[in-house]
């Protein structure tokens, strides 16, 4: 029975890329990690520019973003302290 699965793929600072956020469905941990190599080859993205893709827990109550696909916009709004999701401030104008 397949399982959900998230990937936090944190971006180095050098490298100017945005942290990512990876969803997906699959039979195994071995699987999943599949996946998400794929679509960061498919998007043309350097593995050099991001530290080694992490699993987290799922966030509760949160939109996750749409399945096999990195979004960067969730870590824009969220980020991750230790192992919850927690949402970033609105910067005040």
């Amino acid at each position: 029975m397949p399982e959900y699965f998230a990937f936090f793929i944190k971006a180095k600072k050098q490298s100017g890329q945005q942290d990512m956020l990876f969803c997906c469905q699959a039979d195994s941990v071995r699987v999943a990690y599949s996946q998400l190599y794929r679509a960061l080859t498919a998007n043309a993205l350097h593995l050099d520019d991001y530290f080694t893709p992490r699993r987290t827990p799922l966030p509760i109550g949160i939109k996750l973003p749409a399945e096999g696909k990195l979004d960067r916009a969730f870590c824009r709004r969220y980020h991750l302290v230790g192992d919850r999701w927690l949402k970033r401030p609105r910067p005040v104008c």
